[in-house]
């Protein structure tokens, strides 16, 4: 399972495992992060443990986006195995 974008240059990113140290609503601190529409605030982000849990979240939240690398944004209009989701 792949989840992709393409940033404004047109660049490929990708959704990456975060290590970060604050925890989201779920109580994890690391992982796929998704955020809630027009967040960036890693205290409500939901982190998966694997980028296929991250793309099945995704596919029933549309609204929601993902932490992408690089450059570090949230992305929503991405791509899950190369398809719109």
């Amino acid at each position: 399972m792949a989840i992709t974008a393409t940033d404004k240059n047109g660049n490929r990113v990708d959704a990456y495992f975060v290590k970060g140290k604050i925890k989201g609503i779920d109580g994890k601190s690391a992982g796929f992060k998704c955020f809630p529409p027009s967040c960036n605030d890693a205290t409500k982000a939901r982190n998966f443990d694997t980028v296929s849990d991250a793309a099945k979240f995704l596919r029933g939240n549309p609204s929601w986006g993902i932490r992408m690398h690089p450059g570090s944004g949230i992305f929503t209009n991405i791509l899950l195995d190369g398809l719109k989701r």
